[in-house]
């Protein structure tokens, strides 16, 4: 080796030992780069164990493939694991559990999960409802449990695609732009009423019965209407951070922001964003302010009127439909208290508040949205 090396001359030998020497003293910072940036790996086929290839285990929290959820997080339960990364090739998991392996002498942890084949991306299609032509998502297979949902102030049925492509394909799933919003056409009126006649129409048009009705936000009261308006349409009922039953006041000084929002698009896009503030901020959410745009400009400031000039809490006494309400935590729009108050008027309703969310789980959290949605309708 001295022999060979004798060989080269002094000035390479010199620049070789320089190389070798930054190799050494970098490499141990590369691999560890190499590990904190690469995902933990997970192959899953169907009817079958997720296999794992690599897991951390100095305890750090790593993100989840947008194949799971599009919030990167594992749906949230005392029995998940939720501090593991990966990819999957195929399909969609909505849960992932953790056994504890400690006493076999195998790894600590093994994961495993339920597989379903992908739904197929939501179709975009219209509807005659009153007169006006409506747009909607659908999903699902024809014959399936219906499930409408109901998007909220500045939204559209965009909002629940996520949950839309992650729910198994024995629900068949609607979400409709109201009329005003998104794609749909435009009606003179602008009130809660107005927008529950539409609802219950679009569920006659579409022929459903046993609808699950699912309400976000200004969308909440409009699933109320329709509980008060044809409770018989329906089989359960599910409001996630909804306007209360007693109506939402906002304060005046806010309507001056409201206006401003037509024009403003950053500001349009930083108040979304309050309402969804765990979600991390990508394209999607990109896309969510190009929806709200969509909205009718009168709408601006007139959907928060039509919220304070509604009360159905009298209305809502004696409807015999399971409800669940969602109330996250970090919401600052509905406050637990509001979510609370259909406990005063419904002897069938559930109220689940989540302490790590804001007003948005449909889009925070998908995966688990999707979890609730199952659990409380499997019921």
């Amino acid at each position: 080796m001295k022999k060979r090396l004798g060989n080269i001359p002094g000035e390479r030998l010199r620049l070789m030992e320089v190389f070798y020497l930054i190799v050494f003293l970098l490499l141990p910072g590369l691999v560890r780069a190499y590990d904190s940036y690469m995902p933990n790996r997970f192959s899953i086929c169907s009817d079958q164990n997720i296999t794992k290839e690599y897991l951390d285990t100095d305890g750090r929290a790593l993100c989840i493939g947008r194949g799971l959820c599009y919030n990167n997080r594992i749906p949230e339960s005392p029995s998940m694991l939720r501090d593991v990364s990966f990819d999957l090739f195929y399909g969609q998991i909505y849960s992932i559990e953790s056994d504890d392996l400690s006493n076999t002498g195998e790894d600590t942890h093994s994961l495993h999960g339920r597989y379903q084949d992908s739904m197929e991306q939501p179709q975009s299609r219209y509807v005659k409802v009153l007169d006006k032509k409506l747009h909607y998502l659908e999903a699902g297979k024809p014959g399936g449990i219906p499930m409408v949902f109901v998007h909220g102030n500045f939204a559209s049925g965009k909002w629940f695609e996520p949950a839309m492509e992650l729910l198994p394909e024995s629900y068949h799933t609607f979400a409709l732009d109201l009329p005003n919003f998104g794609r749909s056409d435009r009606t003179e009126e602008v009130s809660i009423d107005n927008y529950g006649k539409h609802v219950v129409d679009f569920i006659k048009q579409l022929e459903l019965e046993g609808v699950i009705l699912v309400g976000h936000s200004l969308g909440g009261a409009v699933v109320q209407n329709v509980m008060v308006r044809r409770p018989d349409l329906l089989s359960r009922v599910v409001l996630i951070d909804p306007a209360p039953p007693d109506g939402l006041k906002t304060p005046p000084e806010v309507y001056p922001f409201l206006d401003m929002y037509r024009s403003n698009r950053e500001l349009l896009k930083k108040a979304l964003i309050g309402t969804m503030p765990t979600r991390p901020v990508d394209e999607f959410t990109e896309l969510l302010v190009d929806e709200a745009l969509l909205m009718d400009p009168r709408c601006f400031t007139e959907n928060a009127r039509a919220l304070e000039k509604y009360n159905y809490s009298e209305e809502l006494k004696g409807i015999e439909i399971p409800v669940l309400v969602i109330v996250g935590r970090k919401d600052i729009l509905i406050t637990e208290e509001m979510a609370r108050s259909f406990e005063k008027i419904l002897h069938t309703v559930h109220v689940s508040v989540l302490e790590n969310y804001g007003h948005s789980i449909n889009v925070e959290n998908p995966g688990l949205f999707v979890e609730m949605l199952l659990e409380f309708t499997s019921k």
